[in-house]
């Protein structure tokens, strides 16, 4: 328990001090003056010592350990008694106090959870400041919480998803207990931003974002959501060729999150639609690969996050998630899914225009390699299309170094100025929910 100044000890302490003086004049205003605030601060002392007996509880009671995705934001409402006025809440980095409400005795404060990466975080205690009289002194207490948290990555909503679809193991609603449905949302959105075909069959509508025509304002939409929205036309996928190009390298567990996020949600987006005969080719190793379907294409994709670890989860991490099946027997079931309509395509990976497709996208970190993403920018637009490119948002996140972290956000800006310039629409993947509404 510690005690501090408060806002209101500093001036009450100066006006004192200037009233000293004034005392022997023998005038009775400043000898009430001084008198009050004289009282004040004796009052104010006795108060501090009240409340530094009190004790201040919380009144729910410890919860068990609440998992959640990385991209979820968590609220709630902790109701405090027996404190007093509270003037000041120190939290983890990871919670941030939005507003104090005090009534009947009680106080309520309003917490957000929002976690920079995955792992498990835990909150015995919080620290509140309650003031005396006037703010004079401000008395620092501890209120045990014990709150616990399993923050899983991104990419596990994913995978468990798309194994669910394929119909691999006890996956199924498993996904739904863990939230997600911002980042499916947001998966939907741009999938459908880079497959959908004006002057075709009417999707529907959705939010706009920031790579939008404006023209394709729906304003009918946008005034009943009270949110720019636009309308949606897709092509039958019968029409359209689909080539995914896929830079797998990333940098840390936000990137690396980011990677295979967009790369499952994309081919989950192509196994539901029914696009026929995706081409996939894999950088930097410059293989392609040409699949019958894209549940083939989504099995191969999944094996390959599993492989490498995108998830960027350990083996018993990963088989709370698939248990009861362990990962070598769900990467043997999609093994055996993708290898019978899975052939590889040869000839001179080099030579981008045997890759260029009206219905192109690729997945990468831009940051390992940029020169890549501009010479296939560059090669589409000759031919008239436009490469989608889905990218991390702020990829220099998981620098260590804040040096390293500065070269890598204006190499990052520098080469997505390059790719707009050539007709590129790159799209960021977003982490947060505030970041997909800003």
């Amino acid at each position: 328990m510690s005690m501090k100044p408060g806002r209101g000890l500093l001036p009450i302490a100066i006006s004192v001090l200037l009233l000293l003086p004034l005392l022997s004049r023998g005038d009775l205003f400043v000898d009430l003056l001084f008198f009050l605030l004289v009282s004040i601060l004796i009052s104010s002392f006795l108060h501090a010592i009240y409340l530094k007996k009190a004790e201040c509880v919380i009144l729910e009671g410890t919860e068990k350990v609440r998992e959640v995705l990385v991209t979820e934001e968590l609220r709630e409402i902790l109701t405090l008694s027996g404190c007093g006025h509270v003037s000041e809440i120190l939290l983890p980095s990871w919670a941030k106090a939005q507003r104090v409400e005090e009534s009947d005795g009680k106080v309520n404060i309003h917490i957000v959870y929002s976690f920079p990466s995955s792992g498990k975080y835990t909150m015995g205690s919080l620290k509140v400041f309650v003031s005396s009289i006037i703010d004079v002194l401000r008395i620092g207490k501890e209120v045990s919480v014990k709150r616990s948290f399993k923050v899983r990555p991104e990419s596990s909503f994913w995978l468990l998803r798309a194994l669910s679809f394929l119909g691999i193991g006890a996956t199924r609603g498993k996904e739904a207990t863990m939230g997600g449905e911002g980042g499916f949302m947001w998966g939907a959105f741009f999938s459908s931003l880079i497959f959908g075909r004006k002057g075709e069959e009417f999707f529907g509508v959705r939010p706009m974002l920031p790579e939008d025509n404006p023209k394709m304002i729906d304003w009918k939409s946008s005034l009943r959501s009270l949110q720019l929205s636009v309308k949606e036309y897709k092509s039958s996928p019968q029409d359209l060729g689909t080539t995914i190009i896929a830079d797998y390298r990333c940098s840390g567990s936000r990137t690396c999150d980011s990677i295979a996020s967009s790369l499952i949600s994309l081919g989950l987006f192509l196994a539901e639609s029914g696009y026929p005969s995706p081409l996939l080719l894999e950088l930097p190793e410059m293989r392609a690969l040409k699949f019958s379907d894209s549940k083939k294409l989504l099995s191969y994709l999944l094996e390959k996050v599993i492989e490498r670890n995108l998830v960027y989860l350990d083996e018993a991490e990963l088989y709370e998630l698939t248990a009861p099946m362990t990962l070598e027997e769900i990467r043997k079931i999609l093994s055996d899914l993708y290898k019978e309509g899975m052939q590889k395509v040869y000839g001179n990976p080099y030579q981008w225009e045997i890759f260029v497709s009206p219905s192109q996208v690729m997945v990468t970190s831009i940051l390992h390699d940029p020169l890549t993403p501009i010479d296939i920018a560059s090669e589409s637009s000759s031919k008239g299309y436009a490469l989608n490119i889905i990218a991390p948002s702020k990829p220099w996140i998981d620098a260590r170094d804040l040096e390293v972290a500065y070269v890598a956000k204006r190499s990052y800006e520098l080469t997505v100025e390059k790719l707009r310039s050539l007709g590129a629409r790159v799209i960021e993947w977003r982490w947060k929910k505030s970041e997909i509404q800003n």
